[in-house]
């Protein structure tokens, strides 16, 4: 019963996010969630315009990225989730790159 509050908790307070602009967003994919580290990433790209959503929580392993976005049949939301590579990794954003 207190993971479906917390899931309709969250769900509520996503779907405030739906109709505003996100150019950039950093959003939990924590292995440690297991069989759940996907889930809460999945219901913010399906609800969100987020522009580009940046994996955190991945404990030096991004080995998780790749592995998500190939899960992934649609195209667009795999292109907007940011591959991480290393710790301290720069990304460039704008219209000079």
């Amino acid at each position: 019963m207190i993971n479906g509050r917390v899931r309709r908790a969250f769900r509520h307070e996503i779907k405030k996010l739906s109709e505003k602009p996100i150019n950039v967003a950093f959003f939990p994919m924590d292995p440690k969630l297991m069989e759940y580290q996907f889930k809460g990433f999945d219901y913010f790209l399906q609800n969100t315009s987020a522009e580009f959503v940046f994996p955190m929580h991945m404990w030096q392993d991004y080995s998780g990225i790749i592995e998500y976005k190939k899960r992934l049949s649609n195209k667009d939301k795999a292109d907007r989730v940011i591959e991480i590579e290393r710790e301290n990794q720069t990304f460039a954003f704008g219209e000079n790159y």
